[in-house]
């Protein structure tokens, strides 16, 4: 037959690391939080119950866009991002990962307009923003806060890149 590549829809976009630790048997009332940072979005998924459950946003969607929007005194995050983009273009990180990915040697800081002063942000601070609203959507999801987490992180990041997402994972 006719054989061609397909990519996954980004609810299908599990981290491996996650799937493994299910199957390895997250008991009783024990979850692992497991998020997957795309260019254009992300997905949040928790092993629990032996099993993997991809969450739900805020929109009922199983992929929330990976945008960080600052404007007035206000930071949106995800949905609430992408819905103000075409009136706040220039005050939206449209690619969180790929602000990660520029982190290299020196700090690398995006320029935003934020509570009428414009300010130099740093990736850390722009990934914490994300990774701590993925993370409430899924202890929304969860019903409490779920303490180990799993991020997907690419091949070719540094071992500072992968230094940055952890620490914005634990902040």
């Amino acid at each position: 037959g006719d054989r061609r590549a397909t990519s996954a829809p980004p609810a299908m976009r599990l981290p491996g690391a996650l799937v493994l630790l299910a199957l390895a048997g997250a008991e009783g009332n024990s979850a692992v939080l497991g998020l997957d940072i795309g260019s254009e979005s992300s997905v949040v998924a928790i092993a629990r119950r032996g099993g993997v459950d991809v969450v739900a946003n805020d929109l009922s969607r199983r992929s929330t866009p990976s945008m960080v929007a600052y404007g007035g005194a206000r930071r949106r995050v995800g949905e609430q991002a992408r819905a103000q983009l075409p009136v706040n273009a220039r005050r939206t990180v449209k690619d969180v990962k790929a602000l990660v990915a520029s982190a290299t040697d020196r700090p690398l800081r995006v320029k935003v307009d934020h509570a009428g002063e414009e300010r130099a942000l740093d990736a850390l601070v722009v990934a914490t923003a994300l990774i701590a609203h993925l993370a409430r959507l899924a202890e929304a999801d969860h019903g409490e806060r779920v303490a180990e987490c799993c991020v997907a992180v690419p091949a070719a990041f540094t071992a500072r890149q992968r230094g940055l997402l952890a620490a914005a994972a634990r902040a």
